[in-house]
């Protein structure tokens, strides 16, 4: 049982002990998540809309504002971060569990103020409900691949509330729609997860071909026999000296011993 929770625990959190990981899955999910709080926000206004002459003002205006501001917030945190030099490694680890705790509570205020609309409307509206639930799982999911955890977490709230919500209407078709979901889902996250570890074995691989790069420009700059530094790591150092003086508009000195008749 200890193991169990364990390996669930591991599967649920964020791993700490792979900077390079870190700063890949950081990265892809700035270009990600904004696109996911952009089509979550479109879904929204649009299923509050279809509810906007039968259910009450609180639920067709106040709620969604406020998720247009919380999904506004955190879309634009991590539109700044495109194309921009990565934070450091804690800063990294930080946003990375922070957005991870927060995928649960998005999930579940999306997913509770959706329901909350169901008996407001007739049969079309419903379907409409239950059209939103499934697409914004299905999204969610593929945004947030980079990011295992939280893309499980969204799954399973989304899908629990999904399915139990559905089954107490005793509608067939409802019913058979939550199985549906929930099928999709399984086989989603499925592909998710050899999709992240291909994922975290090509930044592995990355990882280990910079290694090799630089334990090959070591050796063709040092002297085989002594250690010390050659006439190739010389000449490198002088371009880069003469190009940062030409730059900062200084001089440049040069001192040369030849100890070939030494």
């Amino acid at each position: 049982m200890k193991k169990l929770a364990g390996a669930l625990r591991t599967l649920m959190s964020v791993p700490a002990d792979n900077p390079r990981l870190l700063e890949a899955q950081y990265v892809a999910l700035s270009r990600q998540l904004p696109l996911m709080y952009f089509v979550l926000l479109v879904n929204t206004w649009a299923l509050a809309f279809t509810h906007r002459e039968t259910a009450p003002v609180w639920l067709t205006l106040l709620v969604p504002l406020l998720l247009t501001v919380i999904c506004g917030i955190r879309a634009r945190k991590w539109l700044l971060t495109v194309n921009r030099p990565p934070p450091a490694a804690a800063t990294i680890l930080a946003t990375l569990r922070g957005t991870n705790s927060l995928a649960g509570v998005i999930a579940a205020g999306f997913a509770a103020w959706s329901l909350s609309l169901y008996p407001y409307g007739g049969p079309y509206a419903q379907a409409h409900v239950a059209f939103f639930m499934g697409i914004t799982v299905i999204v969610c999911i593929f945004c947030m691949m980079h990011l295992r955890p939280a893309a499980l977490t969204t799954a399973v709230v989304v899908n629990t509330a999904f399915v139990i919500f559905f089954a107490s209407t005793h509608n067939l078709i409802f019913i058979a729609t939550a199985v549906n979901i929930v099928l999709v889902s399984i086989g989603m996250l499925i592909i998710l997860h050899h999709q992240y570890r291909d994922f975290t074995s090509l930044v592995d691989v990355q990882v280990r071909t910079e290694q090799l790069s630089n334990e090959n420009l070591l050796l063709a700059n040092q002297d085989s026999l002594t250690g010390l530094p050659n006439r190739r790591q010389f000449f490198q150092t002088l371009d880069a000296a003469m190009s940062e003086a030409l730059a900062l508009r200084s001089k440049l000195a040069v001192g040369v011993l030849d100890l070939d008749g030494f």
